[in-house]
């Protein structure tokens, strides 16, 4: 008598390598004369023996040393010796890179004002999801947020308050990272004391003997200017006379720190 074994069929299942997971080759077979047995090597190897193993989990290192891919090869009755064999060639892996991020603070230009985290991700598939995380909404805003989508590998979170942040992303594949601890750090608050300045005769009229001079003055950096009337006008002395007896002055200080940025404080 003649028997007929079933036709050996094949049929491979890859799942891709990602930033946080191996790839995975799978062999489903069926059919063939007794038993299956597989061998799963780098493009052009030839197999130096079979197994029952019907996987590879497949490394990034793998990925990155295999760029040809793999070939699958099936064989039955137990290679003794194989009467139908299988060869799929070639299935190939990209590798994907660690996922990372980092963020870069620019700090306010004045104090108390609203200061910027430049993020930026290497590695992972994109599209990504982006978390700014607020560590430390002392101020009572929390100035957390969330960009989803995104293909670039670069965002930028604008105005936002002075303390700490974390960077949390995800890749296509749900992969995450998370980058240090980002400080948006104030700038110098400007003050100064206020001292009258008085003639030497009581009610001289000299109006020029009357006004008032700011002292121990701090600043961030730039050039300092001083007014007494509120912002109106400016001048480069501190001190500020040609204010009669009984004027009522608004005393204000201004620092350009940038060219055209100016941060000012108006002394109530």
């Amino acid at each position: 008598s003649i028997t007929l074994n079933p036709q050996l069929l094949v049929d491979i299942d890859v799942t891709a390598v990602s930033a946080c997971a191996d790839g995975l080759i799978t062999v489903n077979a069926t059919g063939g004369n007794g038993t299956l047995l597989y061998a799963i090597v780098p493009a052009n190897t030839i197999p130096s023996s079979y197994t029952a193993t019907n996987t590879l989990a497949v490394t990034n290192a793998m990925a990155t040393a295999s760029p040809a891919g793999f070939d699958v090869y099936v064989v039955d009755n137990n290679d003794s010796p194989a009467i139908c064999t299988f060869l799929l060639e070639d299935i190939v892996l990209t590798p994907v890179a660690a996922l990372s991020v980092s963020g870069t603070a620019t700090d306010p230009l004045c104090y108390d004002g609203l200061g910027d985290i430049d993020v930026n991700i290497t590695g992972g598939i994109a599209p990504y999801n982006y978390t700014l995380v607020d560590l430390s909404p002392a101020d009572g805003i929390d100035y957390g947020r969330t960009s989803t989508n995104v293909s670039s590998t670069t965002l930028p979170f604008n105005g936002i308050g002075v303390g700490d942040y974390r960077i949390d992303v995800t890749d296509v594949d749900g992969c995450p990272a998370s980058s240090l601890t980002i400080t948006i750090n104030n700038a110098i608050e400007i003050t100064a004391d206020i001292r009258p300045i008085l003639p030497a005769i009581c009610n001289d009229p000299d109006p020029n003997e009357y006004g008032f001079e700011f002292d121990n003055v701090v600043t961030p950096a730039g050039t300092v200017e001083y007014s007494d009337d509120g912002g109106t006008t400016w001048q480069a002395s501190p001190e500020l006379r040609n204010n009669a007896s009984g004027t009522e002055v608004f005393p204000s200080i201004r620092v350009e720190g940038a060219p055209g940025s100016y941060c000012q404080r108006d002394f109530d």
